[in-house]
Order: structure tokens, then sequence, then C-alpha cells
């Protein structure tokens, strides 16, 4: 977590030896401040309360501090949600593979969403031609779950640095080798770069549907 709960009730950042606890469950969180990290908040108990809550890599937390404090790890119910923006439009901000189920779930719980996903381990295998029209192969099926929007971060990228790409459409396709000795699969479809500053622009302050 980037923000934890003082002793007054306030939003803090993690320092050294600075106490607080969890803005959700309340139970202690400690400080972590190495020297090569983003500063963050841990439970003290090895157990996050949030059981959608994974190990935050530097890119996660990165992505999160482009955002105002009061819009980030916002308490929904039983979760925290990482960007929450103008009207209630969610953004989770994803690293790790998720099961369908698990895509399903948090869809069904946020309603008005978009995902970001972290695409640095797989932009090899995708190929955009004239800026919209693509192909993904060896790609990962289950995000063939996601119902909502999806944005991917290639970061990487020389000629994506600066731009995210957003899937419009997407679907399977079959291929056959031209002796018929053997078919793969991959996915394709259609989708549109978008600057990463208009990208956390929207979230911030433009209505859920400009982001579709």
């Amino acid at each position: 977590m980037l923000y934890a709960r003082d002793e007054k009730g306030g939003r803090v950042r993690a320092t050294t030896a600075a106490r607080a606890s969890c803005p959700q469950c309340r139970a202690t969180v400690i400080a972590k401040c190495g020297e090569h990290v983003i500063h963050h908040w841990a439970h003290k108990s090895s157990e996050d309360c949030d059981a959608w809550s994974e190990g935050e890599t530097a890119w996660h937390l990165e992505w999160k501090q482009r955002f105002p404090a009061c819009r980030t790890e916002v308490v929904m119910g039983d979760h925290r949600a990482d960007v929450v923006g103008v009207n209630g439009c969610v953004l989770e901000i994803q690293h790790s593979a998720l099961s369908s189920e698990v895509i399903r779930e948090r869809e069904a719980f946020y309603g008005n969403m978009v995902w970001l996903w972290d695409a640095r381990s797989f932009w090899e295998r995708i190929s955009v031609r004239h800026g919209r029209m693509f192909t993904w192969t060896q790609w990962r099926p289950t995000m063939g779950a996601c119902s909502l929007p999806i944005f991917l971060d290639f970061q990487t990228v020389r000629r994506a640095r600066g731009v995210l790409f957003r899937i419009d459409r997407l679907e399977r396709a079959e291929w056959q080798s031209k002796d018929s000795a053997s078919t793969w699969t991959s996915t394709r479809g259609d989708g549109e770069y978008v600057k990463t500053g208009d990208f956390v622009t929207d979230i911030n302050w433009k209505r859920p549907e400009v982001l579709v």
C-alpha cells in the first residue's frame, strides 16, 4: 500500500519509523523504506485483509503515484480499489496473470472499471499494424474473460514509450501451415494508441464512457 491511516485518521505515506494502521481493517502496518524500493506499507501480519491483494511491483506502485492520494487505494466493501476516478470509474492496475473466474468476479464487483495490464513481459508477441490492427501470439487466454476496457502498458518498447494501447476488439484466429501439417492459434483485433498523460487525465476528470 502507498497510503496508511495515521492516528488522526489522515492518509500518510510510509517514512522510516512511522506508525500507522490499515485504512481498511485498522490493523497495524509497517513502513517499508528500503533504499531501492518505493516506500510503502505492509501489514505487520503476513496476510493482507484484502483477499485480492497481491505483492505489488514497482510498476504497480509507480502507476498509483500518478494519481491524487484521495483517488488511490479507495476502500470499497471488502476490497481496496487501486484508483477510483470521477463517477466511480475504477482503474484496476494488474501485473500478474489472473484466472477467468477472478477477472469476472472483479468486473462484477466494481461495475464501472477499466483494466491496465503490465504488457512488458509479452510485448514481443504483439504486432500492431497501421496503429490499429494487431495480432497476439501465445496470448493469455484468460484475458478473453475481460468484458470491460483493456489498456496495455508496454513501457519498455521504444516505439510505445509515453503511450498505452487500448484494445477495442478481440477475436481468436487459427492459422495453418502451407503443407497443412500444423496449425496454431493467436488473437487478433483492433485497438488504438493512447497517450499516457491523456489516459491519466481521463481517469481523473472525465466520465467513464470516454475510456471505452
